[in-house]
C-alpha cells in the first residue's frame, strides 16, 4: 500500500518545520522564557556529559560550584550535581564554592599524562552563564 503524494508532501513539510524550529532553540534558550520552556529538554546531568555527550556538542548544565583551580586569565571549577561532577573552564574568576550556576557550554576533551599514564578528561568550556545564586 503506497502513501498518497499529498500525505508524503505534508510529512516532509512538517519535518522541515520541526527542523527549523529545533535549529532556533539555541537563540530561544538565551531568553528567560526560552530557558524555562526548554530547560527540561536541554539540561544535561554531569554524568550524562561524561558518558553520552560528543566532543564539540553544546550542553546546558545546572549545578553547584565545588573545587576551583585558578589559571592565568580564567579558572577551572568543578560543577557538581546529584549525578556526579564535571570540570568547567570559564573566564569568570568570581565564582565561589557553593554557588549554584546554570550554564551553556561546549564539551571538550583533553589528554592528561602523568607517570607514564594517560587519561582522556572530558570538560566543559563555558560559553554563557544564565543565572547564578
Amino acid at each position: 500500500m503506497s502513501v498518497p503524494i499529498l500525505v508524503r508532501a505534508n510529512i516532509r513539510l512538517l519535518s522541515l518545520f520541526l527542523l527549523l524550529g529545533l535549529s532556533g532553540c539555541g537563540s530561544l534558550a538565551q531568553t528567560t522564557v526560552g530557558r524555562q520552556v526548554l530547560q527540561p529538554f536541554l539540561k544535561r546531568s554531569a554524568a550524562a556529559v561524561q558518558t553520552r555527550s560528543p566532543v564539540g556538542s553544546t550542553v546546558f548544565l545546572r549545578g553547584t560550584v565545588g573545587d576551583r583551580i585558578p589559571l592565568l586569565d580564567s579558572q577551572l571549577y568543578e560543577l557538581q550535581d546529584q549525578t556526579g561532577s564535571v570540570w568547567v573552564l570559564t573566564s569568570d574568576r568570581t565564582l565561589e564554592p557553593g554557588e549554584t550556576v546554570f550554564i551553556q557550554g561546549t564539551v571538550r576533551q583533553s589528554d592528561i599524562s602523568w607517570n607514564e599514564n594517560q587519561v582522556e578528561e572530558v570538560y566543559i568550556q563555558e560559553e554563557h552563564q544564565f543565572e547564578r545564586q
